[in-house]
């Protein structure tokens, strides 16, 4: 993960430009419903009950958490064409209505073996475009391709619906050729039609009803119109989608030690070049500590962020007004537990969030950490909401294990190892089963990844089409495991779990 940090810092810094503005406050618009609100812990935290057997998809269409108000992102509007979205290329974002009724597929599903070779596929996207191995930073299903996010090269995208082996099923687009610095990905959304990469330099989308290999089909926003005068360009780290407005979780801006915290939204219902249609709140107004953010989730009424250097969990109520600090809530994840083994505060120092219809994971990217898991369904300050498991013990790495990307099929986390902190890389990954209690050791199993893959390490993005998961490297090839049948996702997926 310093790795991946000196070269965003780098480009952050050779991005840097003027020309700010401000935007006006486009005021509770946002998705929702009831929600889960801070009402009391109505389920308390997994260790209590079964976990998350109730909202995966075997038990019927996801829990999202809230109890009204998730969208239908993606599901009946704007995508590729084919593909499990299959929702057709002439309608915009989707919109925030009522969730779908219902399961996704027709039964209960069966999981992939992992120690079957036969489950597991690789790919070499070198063949397709020499300059594609290049620090892949995200995965993002729209409908069809997943398309994989790279700091250096663009896009990469294969298509679902071919072999995963054959070179015609992939292709590759670097939307810098035709729109300077449009580059430097980490992370990103669907939103029905577009796929959103979150930005180093600037917000870029790509119009799924398009060419991929078109410079029309891209566009890009200079988020510094938007950002404070006298600051550098900020960079962003990780993207979500709320049915309505795409929000992108503020990371850096080359200056300022611990990051900073000017989250962005887009408005999908005004152009994206128009500076009306952006949003920026400092999180600093609600907490000095609130800012350096990477991985941002959305549960079907509010919107997570996580932090990389501090403890502050921090997330918005999509019924308030984004720019308004009494719509956020902020949670010190250190007050909840006592100093781990090396005397570290658990709970700072997380890159990456998966939302599994109940419960919010943050995944830990410093050594020394924990997996926390909030429990949509109690209070966002109350200690009995939350849950955390130290995984150091299961893995080669040990105590500088570093997470920060995994993808979850309906009923399993996949957590593949990305920084050592130094050590030899390592190369197991963790699989969490979440109808099991989280602190328990039986709920989780590990797998070496170099077993099918010798450069099965150092990952820095997930995905999942509804059958198959993709775990993509640093410079190297994208892996692909066969996790269920029949195929299914949730009815708000959006695309990606960063």
């Amino acid at each position: 993960m310093r790795r991946r940090l000196v070269l965003l810092l780098a480009l952050a810094v050779a991005g840097c430009s003027s020309g700010k503005g401000s935007t006006a406050d486009a005021g509770p618009d946002g998705g929702g419903g009831t929600g889960s609100g801070d009402a009391g812990p109505d389920a308390g935290a997994r260790d209590g009950g079964p976990g998350a057997a109730d909202a995966g998809l075997d038990a019927g269409t996801f829990d999202a958490g809230s109890d009204a108000g998730t969208v239908d992102a993606g599901l009946d509007a704007g995508g590729a064409d084919g593909g499990l979205l299959d929702a057709g290329a002439d309608a915009g974002p989707a919109d925030a209505g009522a969730p779908d009724a219902g399961p996704v597929d027709a039964g209960p599903a069966t999981y992939g073996d992992l120690d079957a070779s036969g489950n597991w596929t690789t790919f070499d996207t070198g063949t397709v475009d020499p300059n594609s191995n290049g620090f892949f930073e995200g995965a993002v299903f729209d409908g069809r391709y997943m398309n994989f996010l790279t700091l250096l090269s663009g896009v990469v995208r294969y298509d679902t619906t071919g072999s995963f082996g054959d070179p015609a099923a992939w292709s590759a687009y670097d939307p810098s050729t035709a729109h300077p610095n449009a580059k430097g990905f980490i992370g990103g959304t669907f939103d029905g039609r577009y796929v959103y990469a979150a930005p180093s330099l600037l917000a870029t989308r790509y119009d799924t009803s398009g060419p991929f290999d078109a410079a029309g089909s891209w566009e890009t926003f200079d988020t510094t119109q938007v950002e404070p005068d006298g600051g550098g360009q900020v960079s962003y780290a990780g993207a979500t989608f709320d049915g309505r407005y795409v929000y992108y979780a503020p990371n850096n801006d080359g200056r300022i030690a611990g990051g900073v915290g000017f989250a962005l939204r887009y408005d999908t219902q005004g152009p994206f070049g128009g500076v009306p249609s952006w949003q920026e709140f400092d999180l600093t107004q609600v907490d000095p500590d609130a800012r350096g953010f990477a991985g941002a989730t959305f549960d079907g009424r509010y919107v997570y962020f996580a932090s990389q250097y501090q403890s502050l969990a921090v997330r918005f109520d999509t019924q308030g007004t984004f720019t308004q600090a009494s719509s956020w809530q902020k949670f010190d994840l250190a007050t909840l537990f006592p100093p781990n083994t090396g005397g570290n505060a658990v709970g700072s120092g997380h890159m990456g969030l998966i939302y599994d219809g109940r419960y919010v994971y943050w995944l830990p990217q410093q050594s020394e950490q924990e997996i926390m898991s909030y429990d949509t369904r109690g209070a966002f300050t109350s200690s009995s909401s939350w849950a955390a498991y130290d995984p150091s013990p299961l893995t080669s790495c040990g105590p500088q294990l570093g997470l920060g990307t995994g993808a979850f099929d309906g009923r399993r986390l996949y957590l593949p190892p990305g920084d050592c902190q130094g050590v030899t890389p390592a190369s197991t990954m963790l699989v969490y089963d979440t109808t099991l209690p989280l602190t328990q050791s039986s709920s989780w199993s590990v797998f070496d990844l170099t077993t099918f893959d010798t450069n099965g390490f150092l990952f820095a993005g997930a995905g999942f089409d509804g059958q198959y998961v993709y775990l993509v490297q640093h410079g190297f090839t994208p892996l692909r495991f066969d996790a269920r049948s029949p195929p299914g996702l949730p009815p708000a997926f959006t695309g990606s779990f960063y």
